[in-house]
């Protein structure tokens, strides 16, 4: 699955950081499926097969699905079904056959072909081929609610949104070593109503260069 966040500079910086969707607690119906996560069972239906570059935030074309298996892709199987009528299902690397994300529903059939994030209903995880969360988030209605993080390889907290019920989104950015790199308010143009950040020394910064250059690391390292 691919997750696109808002890039914390907005419309300035045109910044968008990527990391395995990520979220809240997943609904009862879907705990003890999450508890333990293995490889595909092969009794579990591969439903629909994704390219390498699906997982790419900016892609917008349609390409992603594949009728069959793609090398460096991924594919998606099916658990069942919830009370709610939504399917439960669950991405794997297709190379590895490891999770690339935990379990999560998705109401949309439309969405049991798109590697898209916004067909997701409820709480998403998204997982690093070697098991590490690398994102989290919530969707509701086609748009993130709530808070949403991605994650250094270290397991440091590198972005966290807020978005928060009065119509704007509160986005905080850390660097590797667990340092503020960025604390701003953006309305849902994400257009920056104020904004604070700082160097590795923290020291604030007012430069657009230099907070170009702590957008673009941040982005670098967080990258799937």
């Amino acid at each position: 699955m691919s997750i696109k966040t808002i890039g914390f500079l907005g419309a300035m910086l045109s910044l968008s950081l990527t990391a395995c969707t990520t979220l809240n607690q997943l609904p009862h119906s879907t705990q003890q499926v999450s508890s333990k996560i293995e490889k595909a069972p092969i009794n579990q239906p591969i439903i629909a097969y994704f390219t390498a570059s699906s997982a790419d935030p900016d892609n917008e074309h349609s390409t992603e699905y594949s009728l069959t298996a793609v090398a460096k892709g991924y594919y998606r199987i099916l658990l069942g079904r919830d009370d709610e009528g939504r399917f439960l299902v669950q991405d794997y690397y297709a190379n590895s056959k490891k999770p690339q994300s935990l379990p999560f529903s998705i109401k949309d059939p439309e969405g049991l072909s798109s590697f898209k994030s916004i067909y997701v209903d409820g709480p998403v995880t998204i997982l690093s081929e070697n098991g590490e969360t690398i994102f989290k988030a919530t969707v509701q209605d086609y748009k993130p609610i709530g808070i949403s993080q991605s994650f250094y390889k270290n397991g440091q907290l590198a972005q966290e949104n807020d978005y928060e019920s009065f119509g704007e989104v509160h986005q905080k950015l850390w660097y590797e070593n667990g340092k503020p790199a960025a604390d701003a308010v953006l309305n849902m143009e994400y257009q920056i109503i104020k904004a604070q950040f700082w160097n590795l020394q923290g020291e604030l910064v007012t430069d657009d260069d230099e907070i170009q250059a702590i957008a673009d690391a941040i982005e670098q390292k967080t990258a799937l």
